[in-house]
């Protein structure tokens, strides 16, 4: 559980986000980290139809949430520290769940409609696999906090909200699912037990590997990056995005995968360089594969 300054997860620690004048009102502990969600809230009309009172309690919770998870924050938590009665929080949310409920939704939401424009309805497997991986690191890594605290505290939702949100995660899972199962049709992907279609008659139901436990891995592999990237260190996040689409495409048996070309002699080249290496499909040498003592 988190429970320090947020200055590390939700922007580099040089940065300054500006206090609108809207939160002048709120705990100075937490006014900077809701200043965040703030401006980020304002990015998109999603939220347009609450009120800069209700985006405010929204902001707050946000912060609180985060930094000390949904569970462990109460109404009274929420209301203190965005100056106002506890009773006012229920001028505009149902309850405490329902503040969670849209911040789940507009985190979610935002993501999906990134891959909605980014990703192309057919073509080559490939190029849909490096659009979604593209978006999806990017998406993570442009709204880090927003993702953590999507991925963290989406379970604690209950009943219509939760099927709401779980059904729009598998929407998500059954798109790849469906860009691997293309590529292992057509001969890009090699999955364990698949063998690619070649006869005019089709592949045979016995013949077809469940393309979902991999899809499965990559979308694992790009969801961890909100909790260790640091962008006051770096690598830049474009480079980071190439190097995961190189890891997928190598986690899906994809041929001629190119390697990212860091900068040498760079701190984002050094980082990259290490993490290609141990991308590759050669054997990890013998000192990395040793448990620490």
């Amino acid at each position: 559980m988190q429970t320090g300054s947020l200055a590390t997860s939700l922007r580099p620690a040089t940065a300054v986000v500006a206090v609108p004048a809207e939160l002048a009102q709120v705990s100075p502990d937490v006014r900077s980290d809701a200043a965040w969600f703030w401006w980020v809230f304002l990015e998109t009309d999603d939220l347009a139809e609450l009120t800069p009172a209700a985006r405010r309690m929204l902001a707050v919770a946000a912060a609180l949430f985060l930094r000390r998870g949904a569970v462990a924050t109460s109404v009274r938590d929420v209301a203190r520290a965005a100056g106002v009665s506890p009773g006012a929080l229920y001028n505009h949310f149902e309850s405490k769940e329902d503040v969670l409920y849209h911040l789940v939704r507009f985190g979610n939401d935002r993501l999906v409609r990134s891959l909605d424009t980014a990703i192309p309805d057919a073509g080559m497997p490939r190029v849909r696999l490096a659009a979604f991986v593209t978006t999806w690191v990017t998406g993570h890594l442009g709204h880090q906090s927003l993702a953590q605290l999507v991925r963290r505290e989406y379970i604690h939702l209950t009943g219509d909200r939760l099927a709401q949100v779980v059904a729009q995660r598998r929407a998500v899972r059954d798109r790849l699912v469906a860009i691997v199962r293309d590529g292992a049709e057509d001969g890009s992907f090699r999955l364990p037990g698949h063998r690619p279609d070649t006869s005019s008659a089709g592949p045979r139901p016995d013949d077809e590997a469940d393309p979902t436990p991999v899809a499965v891995m990559v979308l694992d592999l790009c969801l961890a990056i909100s909790d260790w990237y640091d962008p006051s260190r770096g690598p830049d996040a474009s480079l980071l995005a190439d190097l995961y689409v190189t890891a997928a495409l190598r986690l899906l048996g994809a041929d001629d995968v190119p390697a990212p070309e860091p900068a040498a002699g760079t701190a984002a080249g050094t980082t990259l360089a290490v993490i290609s290496r141990l991308s590759s499909p050669d054997p990890v040498p013998a000192r990395l594969s040793r448990g620490r003592g």
